[in-house]
Order: structure tokens, then C-alpha cells, then sequence
């Protein structure tokens, strides 16, 4: 019910790429149904800082770095199932076109 967010995308120097995307959520009614626990609890608020840095190497290939959760803030988007710590991500993206084998 009350969740909101940001994001923005900053290309530089021609080859580069920032992207982020903050989310905050309210918080809200969840049903558990774990043994033991109200059948609804209130979820706390939280908020998710996403981060990604790209380089396009060339028409094919991209170089990236992502960041979840960068601000290291423990959630849970559904009770009982906790986000995991700050994580982050390297890698290499490649745009491969297969021939058509139809004429």
C-alpha cells in the first residue's frame, strides 16, 4: 500500500553506464501461517539500494558491477525469509546473434 521508489540511469564518457534504483516499502499486513505465529503480523518498513556500473567494451561485449542491497540494512520482503547482506556481482555480458537457419 505505501511503496515507492527511485531510479536513474547516468551515461558518461560515452562508453560507461551508472545505474541505481532505491525502493522503499511501507509496512504491511503478511500472513505466516508458521506454527506458533499470529496468522497476520505487521512486515517492518524497509528500503533496497540497488547499484550497477557498466562498460561497453564493444558492439558485443559489456564489463559490469552490480551492488544489492548496498546499504547493508537487514529485511525481509515476506516474514520468516530475511535478505540477504550486501552482495555484489562482477561480469561479462555478450550479445551473440545466431545465423537463421531459414531462407
Amino acid at each position: 500500500k505505501h511503496a515507492g521508489g527511485v531510479s536513474g540511469e547516468l551515461h558518461f564518457w560515452k562508453k560507461w553506464t551508472f545505474y541505481a534504483n532505491w525502493v522503499l516499502v511501507g509496512a504491511r499486513k503478511d500472513r505466516t501461517g508458521l506454527a506458533g505465529r499470529p496468522v497476520r503480523e505487521i512486515s517492518p518498513p524497509y528500503e533496497n539500494l540497488e547499484m550497477t556500473l557498466s562498460y561497453d567494451w564493444n558492439d558485443r561485449l559489456q564489463l559490469f558491477g552490480r551492488i544489492e542491497n548496498a546499504t547493508s540494512r537487514f529485511y525481509s520482503e515476506v516474514i520468516g525469509f530475511p535478505s540477504d547482506g550486501t552482495m555484489v556481482f562482477v561480469g561479462l555480458k555478450v550479445d551473440w546473434e545466431v545465423p537463421s537457419s531459414k531462407k
